[in-house]
């Protein structure tokens, strides 16, 4: 990641789904970048990769999703899902480890 942004970006919590109907998403999670706040889903593809997904919504009158927050810089992006991706499994690891 660039030395040239202000913040670090954080995973602040990560919250993962039961098998509850929503779709393919896994977890619910914060993302904390210096005074931003967003929260995201991760969610598994069709291929069971998993992805970081921002907040959207659809616009009912065509169909079409768009994006209410988003991160520009791929570098940071990039950084940001594999920061999310891991604290995911740390946390589903802490959880399976707890219901034993």
């Amino acid at each position: 990641m660039d030395a040239h942004y202000p913040h670090t970006p954080m995973i602040s919590r990560v919250y993962p789904f039961q098998d509850n109907g929503l779709g393919k998403a896994v977890a619910g999670l914060t993302l904390t970048y210096g005074p931003i706040v967003i929260r995201a889903k991760l969610v598994k593809n069709d291929q069971g990769n998993l992805f970081l997904s921002m907040p959207s919504r659809k616009n009912e009158q065509n169909s079409t999703w768009h994006e209410m927050a988003f991160i520009q810089d791929a570098t940071l992006r990039d950084a940001v899902e594999k920061m999310a991706i891991v604290s995911y499994h740390e946390k589903s690891s802490e959880l399976a480890i707890n219901a034993a």
